[in-house]
């Protein structure tokens, strides 16, 4: 500080010996303690008091921050010469002039004396302007104790910083103060004060608190707050993503990217539609949008939050979009297994369809064609040999059977005489029924039905010559015609049996020809079903390999996409379920009690020092016409202690 700066008004409050300076008044210290080197380094501190402290207390007047230093390091007294200092037990000790002090023994000071605390050195110096003899005195004292001094240049002051600011303070006419810290029994003061105040407007100050409070629960009540649903989650970001290497360079751009994915639009579209809109419009997206949040509230740790004036509401929207972001979140890490596991699935459905259709195919061919496939065919030859020696065999029975038949038919043509007796007596009674039944069938051709009487008449005589001609042709026969008989009856019986020898030895020689005609055209095509069959055989075979492989692909991929979604899920950990404690209304007014009385409290506190400034000038008017004379020694009125 030079000599032509302005001087700091010194008010100092030093210790038991306590004085206060008015800021009007000027009061000269005899020597001042300059901080020379340290942190504090040209702070001034006049001695006035008795005593001064040094020390790191918050109740040292000369306050070092440095942990060598002691509560209470050393004291300065003053005597009526000068000065002294005394080190008061410190544990690392006082040093004066790089001396150390013995502890409790006052040592009397010289005006550029070095005072070492620790790191930080002090020096003691006399108040006022010096010649330039005094000065060099004093510097040349002080700076051996003066850390980094190595010459002394007294022409331009000094090549120090600490010279030359050392310099300067030796010129100072009235030296820098720094007001010494508050003591405790000011600060009471101060609060009694407060409460004094408080006690003459705790009328103004309860009602306008009261008043706040009562206006500040009226909106809660007017309009209940937003019941909120919340839920906590932990996400863990994927270290082998982009993702991560973004939360390592910068975890903001992590929680950015969840908080909007979290508040997706259409995300929030698709939970309203599982809620039961159709189609939500904007205005209500908007809304919900504006409702939804999602912050940091730890390390990888989020809250979401939804609000909404139903509580249930609250909980069911935010579970379900809960859930869809979590959804949304997994299928974007296992989005390329989900694709390859959909390929395959469509690879393995069209090759079953084609299995599907080739195996009908192979079906339908071995259906129609399933006495010519390969597993039959030595069968089939086999039988056709044994067909066509059975077929000559029933050639030969065939010829012998008609040639048999011809012979019995031929002596039946020459027995047959022997018993025209018996129908030439029935003959006149057949001829009779044949004219009845003309008749009968005249007069039913009329209408007439069977109760008409010549209808009845007609039928009675047809039952009588049925009846006579059965009684001819059953009538006994003589003796020679019925040895006739029993030989044409032979005959007849003969031919009969021969008659279906024959017809059962032609009706197998027809069946054995079919068999032989259908083994023939099976024959036949056997070589081109062979080739047939060969060809629907490998290509089912091939379409089954590749079905089995792409299955088993799908498979695998499917465990694979199972495990991919398990590890993307298990980033996401829900730490606290969705839950909502309903609407908040209690705090709500709390809320508001609290924002309503503190505005109270400050309009209050407002009114009130109105009052008291009011009351300050009607004491100081009161007051100026009572004290306009101070007597000697005393202090104003208004810095005088209550």
């Amino acid at each position: 500080m030079s000599g032509s700066e302005e001087p700091l008004e010194p008010i100092v409050s030093a210790g038991a010996g306590e004085l206060d300076v008015a800021k009007d008044s000027e009061v000269l210290a005899s020597a001042s303690i300059v901080v020379v080197s340290g942190a504090t380094a040209g702070k001034i501190y006049p001695l006035l008091g008795p005593d001064l402290i040094i020390g790191r207390g918050s109740g040292a007047h000369i306050r070092i921050d440095e942990k060598p230093v002691s509560s209470k390091h050393a004291r300065i007294l003053r005597s009526q010469d000068g000065h002294s200092l005394v080190d008061l037990g410190s544990t690392n000790g006082t040093f004066l002039n790089a001396r150390r002090l013995t502890p409790n023994d006052p040592t009397e000071l010289m005006p550029g004396d070095s005072i070492q605390v620790a790191e930080t050195v002090l020096a003691y110096l006399p108040a006022g302007q010096r010649n330039p003899q005094e000065q060099t005195q004093y510097l040349s004292k002080l700076m051996p104790q003066m850390p980094g001094s190595t010459a002394l240049r007294l022409s331009d002051g000094g090549s120090l910083p600490e010279v030359q600011m050392l310099a300067r303070l030796l010129q100072s006419t009235s030296p820098q103060v720094e007001a010494p810290p508050v003591t405790i029994e000011e600060r009471i003061e101060g609060a009694m004060k407060i409460l004094r105040i408080v006690r003459r407007n705790w009328i103004v100050l309860f009602s306008a608190i009261a008043l706040g409070a009562l206006l500040g629960n009226i909106r809660p009540l007017l309009t209940p707050p937003l019941a909120e649903a919340s839920f906590r989650i932990r996400i863990t970001p994927n270290s082998t993503n982009a993702e991560m290497k973004e939360y390592d360079r910068d975890n903001r751009g992590f929680y950015t990217g969840v908080d909007q994915a979290f508040k997706n639009r259409a995300l929030v579209e698709q939970t309203l539609k599982s809620l039961g809109r159709k189609e939500p419009g904007k205005t209500e997206t908007d809304l919900s949008l504006a409702r939804l949040g999602l912050e940091s509230v730890a390390f990888m740790t989020f809250e979401g939050k939804f609000q909404s004036r139903d509580p249930e509401f609250a909980v069911k929207f935010l579970r379900f979009h809960l859930e869809n972001f979590l959804n949304a979140e997994v299928n974007k890490v296992i989005s390329v297994v989900q694709t390859e596991v959909n390929f395959l699935t469509a690879q393995v459905k069209e090759r079953d369809a084609e299995l599907t259709k080739t195996e009908q195919a192979l079906k339908e061919f071995k259906s129609q064609h399933l006495e010519g496939l390969p597993e039959f065919t030595s069968g089939h030859v086999t039988s056709r040999e044994a067909l066509y020696a059975r077929r000559a065999d029933l050639s030969a029975q065939m010829t012998k059977a008609n040639l048999e038949l011809q012979a019995a038919r031929q002596r039946l043509k020459e027995a047959a005489p022997m018993d025209a007796s018996k129908v030439a007596a029935a003959a006149p009674f057949e001829a009779s029924l044949v004219d009845v039944k003309r008749k009968l069938a005249e007069l039913r051709g009329k209408g007439l039905g069977d109760q008409h009487p010549d209808v009845v008449a007609l039928l009675k005589q047809q039952e009588n010559l049925e009846r006579l001609s059965n009684e001819a042709k059953a009538r006994d026969s003589s003796g020679l015609e019925q040895r006739a008989n029993l030989g044409l009856t032979e005959l007849k019986n003969r031919v009969t049996d021969l008659e279906v020898q024959a017809r059962g030895t032609g009706a197998e020689l027809g069946g054995v020809n079919g068999q032989l005609e259908r083994l023939d055209g099976i024959v036949k095509t056997m070589p081109e079903v062979e080739a047939r069959y060969a060809e629907l055989t490998r290509s089912y075979a091939a379409n089954k390999d590749i079905h089995t492989k792409l299955f088993e692909d799908l498979r695998h991929a499917q465990l694979n996409l199972d495990l991919e979604r398990a590890q993307a899920r298990a980033r996401y950990e829900v730490i606290t379920p969705v839950e909502s404690s309903g609407v908040p209304l209690r705090q709500a007014l709390m809320k508001g009690a609290l924002m309503g009385g503190a505005l109270g409290l400050l309009i209050g506190a407002l009114i009130s020092a109105l009052f008291e400034f009011r009351r300050f000038l009607k004491a100081r008017r009161t007051g100026a016409t009572s004290t306009a004379i101070v007597p000697a020694g005393a202090q104003p009125p208004w810095i005088q202690r209550r």
